[in-house]
């Protein structure tokens, strides 16, 4: 069951106890199963967010009988995370419609996940703690050790994910797509890690049922691990058998198709040399001035496709139909996973002893917290309200403002 269906229907109950509204043998709520069913279809379709916004209660009417549908304070994850009561002669047909009127709505439905990582240290702790058990020194003194961990934050709710095999020296959860070093142990996280740690994902997210027939995006920060690009137009020499850091190009042509362009000759006197920027013009289809230099020849090739810059990131989310976007620098307020950073973080160094074993329990512990307490609710909250505040026109100042505020 959607812990936020619960939840609204909890928040509402006890609204309407302190108006004192009490529901007579003709008005009942819709059971939870039922509730689940018409509400399955979620919401993340950002054209219509900003009007449920503005609105807080909206008429409805099936069969001859009016129906108030009250919209709760906020929005967790769907236009329909809110609770209606009905009279139980319309109630099939109730069901019956909302879930049609669901359906027209999934239309360019999005799923956004977010995605970061973070670093916890075992000498870290939080300001307020003043003092440790007597054997526990104040200062690790040289002995502190990290834990790195790359994860996920989806906005939908949903089940276990299939199992993969593990390669590899990164630790996966048993389920999802979550990795963890541990720094000085094992390599620091780079992009080939994060490539693989993302292609497991886009594998696991196959198997997802309730993310088929949508759209789903990745939001990602601008760290050199994401950022990463295969190659670079300066990588290459301009002549036959000069610098070549790759054995093929692979790039996304103007019609969305993935394009492989072998870079070394594969028969001929020239077999297994590179071809240079001046041969590889002829697959391009790009013509070149005679005699041009290796400067103008840069100039002229770097309006091709196959030189954008498109990152390896982005090149393997294609394969599986999946978009990558990248957050703005310093600007954490549009990137929902690190307020799970925040929350995990002022857990552990709240409660550590400052040993690295007392720190990865701890971790563990501040996930389940994290779940427990619904945190999640609040970060999707304050995300869509700073892209609302952005959408009108409001300054970086004033949507941080209300990002922190007791409004959002």
């Amino acid at each position: 069951m959607n812990a936020s269906v619960i939840n609204a229907t909890t928040t509402l109950s006890q609204a309407l106890r302190q108006q004192q509204i009490t529901q007579s043998q003709y008005v009942q709520p819709i059971s939870f199963q039922q509730l689940k069913r018409a509400v399955s279809m979620g919401l993340n379709n950002k054209e219509n967010y900003a009007d449920l916004m503005s609105a807080n209660i909206w008429p409805d009417k099936v069969g001859n009988v009016g129906i108030t549908v009250i919209k709760l304070s906020y929005i967790p994850d769907a236009f329909s995370i809110v609770v209606r009561f009905v009279d139980q002669q319309y109630h099939d047909e109730f069901v019956k419609s909302e879930i049609e009127r669901n359906f027209q709505s999934a239309e360019n439905k999005y799923i956004d996940t977010f995605h970061g990582e973070s670093t916890f240290r075992n000498d870290e702790v939080s300001p307020k703690r003043w003092f440790f058990k007597e054997n526990t020194p104040f200062f690790s003194k040289g002995r502190e050790r990290s834990h790195m961990i790359s994860d996920f934050l989806v906005q939908h709710p949903s089940g276990h994910y299939k199992s993969l095999s593990d390669d590899g020296d990164v630790n996966y959860l048993r389920q999802p797509a979550t990795a963890s070093i541990n720094i000085g142990t094992d390599v620091y996280f780079d992009n080939d890690t994060i490539l693989s740690q993302f292609e497991r994902l886009f594998q696991i997210l196959e198997y997802k049922q309730e993310y088929k027939n949508n759209q789903i995006e990745i939001i990602v920060d601008n760290a050199r691990t994401h950022s990463a690009k295969a190659y670079s137009l300066q990588d290459f020499g301009k002549n036959i058998g000069t610098r070549c850091p790759v054995k093929q190009i692979e790039y996304i042509d103007e019609n969305g198709a993935i394009k492989v362009i072998d870079y070394y000759f594969q028969r001929g006197e020239n077999k297994d040399k590179s071809k240079g920027l001046v041969e590889l013009r002829k697959d391009l289809g790009i013509k070149l001035p005679d005699k041009a230099k290796l400067k103008e020849i840069h100039e002229i090739l770097s309006t091709h496709c196959a030189f954008q810059n498109v990152t390896k990131l982005e090149m393997l989310a294609v394969k599986y139909s999946i978009k990558i976007i990248y957050c703005r620098k310093y600007h954490c307020e549009l990137n929902a996973i690190e307020g799970l950073w925040c929350n995990q973080k002022a857990y552990v160094r709240s409660r550590t002893d400052q040993t690295f074993d007392k720190m990865i329990k701890l971790i563990s512990e501040s996930r389940i917290n994290f779940v427990q307490r619904k945190i999640s609710l609040k970060l999707f909250r304050r995300f869509w309200r700073a892209i609302e505040a952005y959408s009108k026109g409001q300054t970086y100042a004033n949507a941080l403002a209300l990002f922190f505020s007791q409004f959002c």
